[in-house]
């Protein structure tokens, strides 16, 4: 699936909490577009769900203003 490649990369060291110019890290995408398999992938190997974009939006807030709401429970599931 799509989650192999993101695997890889992280695999050979991979920085999970790259940001892009715009702010967004690899989770801020996946929450966006509701890759969740992704998403759960990502928080596994430490991506960090509190970390804002220039537009001073978490992961969780793109995921809800996006109604990924698979991803918003993978989110809150990864909290707990």
């Amino acid at each position: 699936g799509r989650s192999e490649p993101v695997f890889i990369l992280l695999r050979r060291g991979a920085n999970v909490n790259e940001q892009s110019t715009s702010g967004d890290t690899p989770l801020h995408l996946a929450c966006q577009y509701g890759h969740n398999e992704i998403v759960q992938l990502l928080l596994f190997h430490q991506a960090d769900p509190t970390i804002v974009n220039r537009r001073i939006l978490t992961s969780l807030d793109l995921a809800c203003e996006n109604g990924r709401f698979d991803v918003v429970s993978s989110l809150v599931q990864n909290s707990l």
